[in-house]
């Protein structure tokens, strides 16, 4: 396996201008964590924000993810982890660059992971955030045991993000595995099922009014209240606009069960021209990843009043698993079998990864399939 630093990967793709260009905006003030539990002996590890990593799952696939460790981590402190799903037809690396979590992950010090889903029929890349085949919860199950031995990881705080797709994949996890997934928050898609045991699990959601992929209807009248009335919380109650914001409404559900919070923050389209583009579409609000303008006006737009980076993060760091079990009390006899996490790599990245870096900025994920050439990001 070969590691390819992101910087390198950012830098490559900025030379394209013609397709994208992308800021790197400083995140918020670091949030403050802290963690009882330490491992020990301790599980060392090589940081840096872009690890190419692959696990062969006990149905016998090989599957991919993007690994990224802060340069805090030591090896004997827990350290928070954040799986980073992509949505339908896009692929890890689109996600790993669009989000901008591995900034955040680097400023707050958590473990960032963002998986590849598998190929449907007609080629396209996508999560099953529902029962039968590929059975992804199982692989995220056994990606977070296999992760879990190779590295120091507060089971505590173990949470799950990503946009439309991979917001119902963070949604189904909240459902099936909440004994190990302490809080969600889907982006551009959010979902209850209609029977859920799972114990009341925090959410906290973003979604576009203008979002013409996922209507923004079924989130705030179902999905929403579905999450709420199964954490038996109060409410809501709404901040419209949310403070210091023009074009962003917070909808809140509070004393929940086991403070488990629901939020959402509904973006509204409105552009002004102090404060720049405020989106409300298929988008992830406060990326600075400036999208050409046929995606852009596909897509909609991306607000710049809230960033969903640092909400959720406060978020997360507010909302731990309760009764998480300790550090080394997961079995980690799982008879999986993990290829040897990489090595940090100073070169630069071969061809293929610029090649998929320019599809990815095409692509991005983001749901609209059906309006782009889909593009392997490695060959």
């Amino acid at each position: 396996m070969v590691a390819r630093p992101k910087q390198a990967l950012l830098a490559l793709a900025a030379a394209s201008t013609l397709l994208f260009a992308v800021t790197l905006a400083p995140s918020g003030s670091p949030a403050v964590w802290a963690s009882d539990s330490t491992c020990s002996p301790p599980h060392p590890h090589a940081t840096g924000d872009f690890f190419d990593e692959t696990i062969t799952t006990l149905d016998g696939l090989e599957r991919e993810y993007i690994l990224t460790v802060p340069a805090s981590y030591d090896g004997g402190t827990a350290t928070p982890l954040v799986f980073n799903f992509h949505g339908f037809t896009s692929e890890a690396i689109a996600q790993f660059v669009y989000s901008q979590l591995s900034q955040t992950a680097e400023a707050e010090g958590f473990i960032l992971v963002t998986p590849q889903g598998t190929l449907n029929s007609v080629g396209a890349r996508f999560w099953n955030a529902g029962p039968g085949l590929p059975d992804d919860v199982s692989f995220v199950d056994q990606l977070l045991t296999s992760l879990q031995s190779e590295l120091c990881i507060d089971p505590a705080r173990v949470f799950s993000t990503g946009i439309s797709n991979g917001g119902f994949m963070s949604s189904r996890l909240a459902c099936v595995l909440s004994g190990r997934i302490a809080a969600i928050a889907p982006v551009a898609g959010t979902t209850f099922p209609g029977s859920c045991d799972a114990r009341p699990v925090p959410v906290i959601a973003f979604h576009g009014t203008n979002d013409l992929l996922v209507s923004l209807g079924p989130i705030e009248n179902t999905a929403i209240p579905g999450w709420a009335s199964h954490n038996a919380c109060t409410g809501p109650t709404e901040q419209d606009p949310l403070a210091g914001t023009v074009g962003v409404r917070l909808v809140r559900y509070d004393g929940c069960d086991g403070g488990a919070t629901v939020e959402l923050y509904v973006v509204f389209d409105v552009d002004t021209v102090t404060a720049g583009d405020q989106g409300g579409g298929h988008t992830w609000p406060g990326s600075t990843l400036v999208l050409p303008p046929a995606f852009k006006d596909l897509l909609g737009q991306t607000t710049q009043e809230i960033s969903a980076n640092a909400l959720m993060w406060d978020f997360f760091l507010a909302h731990p698993l309760p009764n998480a079990k300790p550090v080394g009390g997961i079995s980690l006899d799982s008879g999986l079998r993990p290829l040897p996490l990489a090595t940090a790599n100073p070169g630069s990245p071969p061809w293929a990864v610029l090649v998929g870096i320019v599809g990815a900025a095409c692509l991005l994920a983001l749901g609209g399939g059906a309006w782009y050439a889909r593009q392997r990001w490695l060959t």
